[in-house]
């Protein structure tokens, strides 16, 4: 019989105990430079290939939209405690999430800098803790090393680490990876303050991504799989105590949220859920083959047959691995499968009610890959467990996968260009996906947001053509037209305004033919009231604002159109009283504070107005920075304190 190998132990992993958890004298430790090494390798190897993203611009997908259009929510750090009892973002309730962008908004404002350099931060904190994971295990160090490398310059993980609204992913895998380290600890030492912080970790995932949920899922295959149940009762039930109430207190905080946003109206329903999964598997053996070869990246990804079936010989290959070596602890393999399982499924069981489309993102894989990494590990210690004749190959070994970290690091390296600046970004992904029109869309968006309308046009034009039924390339194009509109009208040129208020309207016309009784609909009768008000027909803009009232009946826009409108038409005590809704339903709207106050002024109410600006203020809003001609009218009226 081979002597058992003296680097990789042959138990099961469960059995060999991390080094922290043995008593040895204190003369035998470490220094503290040696300890540290690992986590300096790291660091290095993070900022090697992702300090370049700290001078990176904004994508123009999602990430200025967040910082744009949510300014205002973003802008006020109470609303960091806010976010956890209502959904102040879209359709989620993710209150960790959007808090650390209100916290990155109090350093930066809309400077993309810092935003990036703090998803690298997430990114490297999840290497780290999973490299402490893998020594949990009872992995050897040098291979948890390399193989974390390999993760931490994954070119398939660059678009959760170089693409701000990527850091959801990457943050949730920290604390999931974090409060896995305190739930082995607490297996094995039964201390409080381990549990403690095990539930602590789950709860700020639970609050970063709602599949999160799962964790606990995976603690508890954990111990089935790897501890004798009659042994740990009492664990369960301490454990599963915590878990339920996390769990229900935060599932009844989402969904009064949740419940809150409908009937504020500040929630959008774009996701629905079906048997869309079907026509989205061709994910996971793209996803796995990207994992080993990193060919045919895409930052706008869309399916591909190649993919596919390079991602197929991948998954035939990994299970090969997996039957060939004998000595691979199948509970080990079992237990990666279900944690890959869980955070792969939800992310391909979607597509957006407004196109029909699947959000293909490769940002998704992150969670996943985690799994993935510990498996590559329990390959490893099954190739040299007890086999002294490979402990030669060793070090060889060690060599190639090194070799294979630092190919994946020049491939990152320049893969991560992509997300440098919008035109960038854009560009490849026409490259990537050129009958795609939602990439048409967004190159037209990065050419709108510069003002460069006619460009924006083309490509506007060129993404309806693909798919005539995108209403929201159909929407931005109508906006284009409109922009247009409104700069030929501020020339002193009516005709040509008319003209492309016209076309604007033609659009938005379209877009509700397609979409009659979809969730946007309501968006585009806003679009139509508007296109009315800019054209002087006010009666035509009030019966389409209160089209969008009786379909919801708590949308702020179309409240503070009707409000404008009232206030146009002299009516004082609806114009009064839509503006009044608008900042009950949405106050982090700044806008209708201001309009309040200039109300208040001009119907000598200078009390009522001050309070409305001393309200802004109480926001941290500086009233002056937004109107100073009101500031400065209103001084005189204000009451000395």
């Amino acid at each position: 019989m081979n002597k058992q190998s003296k680097a990789i132990s042959t138990k099961p992993i469960v059995e060999k105990k991390a080094q922290a958890y043995t008593s040895k004298p204190l003369t035998t430790s470490k220094p503290l430079f040696e300890k540290l090494t690992p986590y300096l390798i790291l660091t290095a190897l993070c900022l090697i290939v992702y300090g370049q993203t700290f001078w990176f611009e904004f994508t123009g997908l999602d990430d200025s939209f967040f910082l744009v259009v949510y300014a205002q929510y973003f802008a006020e750090l109470k609303n960091f405690w806010r976010g956890f009892k209502e959904s102040g973002v879209l359709d989620y309730y993710r209150p960790v999430l959007f808090g650390s962008m209100i916290v990155d908004y109090q350093f930066a404002k809309t400077d993309p800098g810092f935003y990036h350099v703090t998803n690298v931060i997430y990114h490297l904190g999840a290497c780290l803790v999973l490299y402490r994971l893998l020594i949990k295990l009872g992995y050897e160090k040098n291979f948890a090393l390399i193989t974390t490398g390999i993760f931490t310059v994954h070119p398939l993980l660059s678009q959760a680490v170089s693409w701000v609204p990527g850091r959801n992913d990457s943050m949730i895998a920290l604390m999931m990876v974090a409060s896995l380290n305190f739930f082995l600890n607490y297996v094995e030492k039964r201390k409080l303050i381990d549990a403690i912080l095990h539930w602590f970790f789950f709860a700020m995932a639970l609050y970063t991504k709602e599949t999160s949920a799962f964790l606990p899922f995976l603690c508890i295959a954990y111990v089935l799989l790897f501890k004798k149940i009659s042994d740990n009762i009492s664990l369960g039930m301490v454990i599963g105590t915590g878990y339920a109430i996390i769990g229900l207190v935060w599932y009844a905080i989402r969904a009064e949220a949740l419940e809150l946003a409908n009937k504020n109206g500040t929630r959008f329903t774009s996701i629905i859920y079906g048997d869309s999964w079907i026509g989205n598997l061709p994910v996971l053996p793209e996803q796995i083959g990207k994992m080993l070869i990193p060919f045919n990246q895409q930052n706008f990804a869309k399916f591909s047959g190649v993919s596919t079936g390079l991602g197929i010989g991948v998954i035939a290959l990994f299970i090969l691995i997996t039957v060939l070596l004998k000595k691979v602890d199948k509970r080990v393999v079992a237990w990666c499968g279900i944690w890959f399982a869980m955070f792969f499924i939800p992310t391909i069981i979607f597509i957006f009610a407004d196109s029909g489309r699947y959000d293909y993102l490769e940002h998704r894989i992150y969670v996943p890959f985690l799994a993935v990494v510990i498996l590559w590990n329990e390959w490893i210690r099954a190739y040299f467990a007890g086999d002294e004749a490979r402990e030669s190959q060793k070090k060889m070994f060690e060599y190639g996968l090194i070799g294979v970290l630092i190919v994946f690091l020049g491939v990152n390296l320049i893969y991560s260009l992509n997300f440098k600046n919008p035109e960038n970004f854009w560009k490849k992904a026409i490259e990537g996906a050129p009958l795609s029109s939602q990439v048409y869309r967004g190159m037209g968006k990065v050419y709108y947001d510069a003002g460069e309308l006619e460009k924006a046009e083309v490509n506007f034009m060129k993404g309806v053509d693909l798919n005539p039924a995108e209403v929201n390339t159909i929407s931005d194009l109508g906006k284009m037209y409109e922009n247009k509109g409104g700069l030929a009208g501020s020339r002193g040129n009516a005709d040509s305004a008319n003209i492309n208020y016209n076309s604007a309207k033609r659009c938005y016309t379209r877009c509700l033919k397609v979409d009659s009784l979809g969730p946007m609909s309501a968006m585009f009768m806003s679009d139509m009231a508007r296109i009315y008000e800019k054209k002087r027909q006010l009666d035509s803009a009030e019966i389409w604002y209160q089209k969008v009232i009786l379909k919801d009946p708590n949308n702020w826009q179309a409240k503070f159109g009707l409000g404008v409108l009232s206030y146009q038409k002299g009516n004082v005590a609806a114009c009064e009283q839509y503006w009044l809704d608008v900042a009950r339903i949405n106050p982090a709207y700044n806008d209708t504070y201001i309009n309040l106050a200039v109300l208040y002024y001009f119907t000598k109410n200078y009390d009522q107005a001050n309070n409305w600006l001393d309200k802004l203020k109480a926001k941290g809003v500086d009233p002056a920075s937004l109107n100073p001609g009101l500031v400065n009218s209103l001084a005189p009226y204000r009451k000395k304190s």
